[in-house]
């Protein structure tokens, strides 16, 4: 069923992105606007999942790896991973895939950026902007644990 829903993600992909094209060339100043409007909304989502993550992390962490979020912030959390994740597909297939001008080939941002993060290109640059300034200082798990949710290691240009 997953597969089943992947793949019906990945088939979907190409024509939102047709028609954001199509938006941007139809609406050329509305469509800046709803992009940021869907950039920052999924921004917010990204940052409190974030947030809801860290906390289990730290309960982890403390009591053992048996140790949960209580039932009502799990609850929450459920809404907003599942509000999340459409907020980022959306966000990937209508806009950054406009933005890098790339075929659609990840569900989502971070999926994107992680695969141009090392790249020496002008994608890679883009890429790193929004790891190092926008994703990356939100995801305190990552922090904490030493490690970066997009890798920005930039690789060398004989690479």
């Amino acid at each position: 069923m997953k597969t089943l829903l992947l793949l019906g993600l990945r088939l979907l992909a190409p024509f939102i992105t047709l028609a954001s094209a199509w938006a941007l060339w139809r609406w050329p100043l509305l469509w800046p606007v709803a992009a940021m409007v869907l950039y920052v909304a999924t921004w917010v989502f990204y940052g409190h999942l974030m947030s809801l993550g860290f906390v289990r992390y730290l309960l982890q962490k403390e009591q053992g790896e048996a140790a949960d979020l209580p039932h009502g912030p799990r609850q929450l959390a459920a809404v907003l991973l599942l509000a999340g994740y459409t907020l980022d597909y959306l966000l990937n297939a209508a806009v950054f895939t406009l933005l890098l001008l790339r075929l659609p080939l990840e569900l989502t941002v971070s999926e994107a950026l992680n695969r141009y993060g090392r790249q020496s290109t002008w994608r890679g640059k883009v890429a790193r902007y929004f790891g190092v300034h926008w994703i990356n200082p939100l995801d305190h798990k990552s922090r904490a644990e030493g490690k970066q949710h997009i890798d920005t290691t930039q690789e060398s240009a004989s690479d």
